[in-house]
């Protein structure tokens, strides 16, 4: 189990100019094995990518606010893969947002994943979740079941949301949210199987 320190932990944040620290994983989900590793994500508000020093000196001072029996494993969000953004997104717990809220803007960001695929592969972004996740269906992506379960959990759940918002049953929208984050697993192997496979394809042509 890992212990963070808040007031020092926000200390950092401030004067590195982040704006979102996340641990995510095994730790977040409860999951971890004693001696596991800290998985913790940061977002910068303004880098210089040049500057490792920096980098470096902020990994040092993360770990004495964070802490557990492993090593702390310190991420970059600023353009980090499709992967690792869905990854955190699912899994992860916030430390420390500048602005309330901050963590659910980085969620929806994330979830575009459909849409980043989508693109690499040289087609047009979909306009709406239903025609992205059938899109990512038509790519490889996702198979015919999960593209079914996508469409009756988190497509179902966003409308309710968004058109019944005043008559929802608190319990159905609970027990949902909890199908979708199952499903939200399996989809983020799919994505690594998929990105794996693109990845040993090229290296064939190459």
């Amino acid at each position: 189990m890992y212990k963070v320190n808040s007031q020092k932990l926000t200390e950092i944040a401030r004067r590195y100019d982040l704006d979102l620290v996340i641990v995510f994983g095994s730790q977040a989900r409860g999951q971890a094995r004693p001696g596991s590793d800290v998985d913790v994500a940061v977002h910068w508000i303004r880098h210089d990518w040049e500057n490792v020093e920096r980098e470096l000196a902020l990994i040092g001072e993360l770990t004495e606010a964070i802490w557990g029996d492993g090593d702390l494993d310190v991420s970059f969000l600023n353009g980090a893969s499709p992967l690792l953004l869905f990854e955190v997104a699912c899994s992860g717990v916030p430390l420390y947002e500048r602005q309330p809220g901050g963590f659910i803007l980085f969620q929806s960001y994330a979830i575009d994943t459909n849409n980043l695929l989508i693109v690499a592969s040289g087609g047009v972004p979909a306009s709406t979740a239903r025609e992205s996740f059938a899109a990512a269906h038509t790519l490889g992506v996702i198979d015919n079941c999960l593209l079914t379960r996508f469409r009756q959990t988190y497509v179902g759940l966003r409308n309710r949301i968004v058109h019944d918002y005043d008559v929802l049953d608190n319990r159905a929208v609970y027990f949902t949210a909890r199908r979708l984050i199952e499903d939200a697993r399996k989809y983020v192997g799919c994505v690594y199987h998929y990105l794996a496979s693109a990845i040993g394809d090229q290296n064939k042509v190459t």
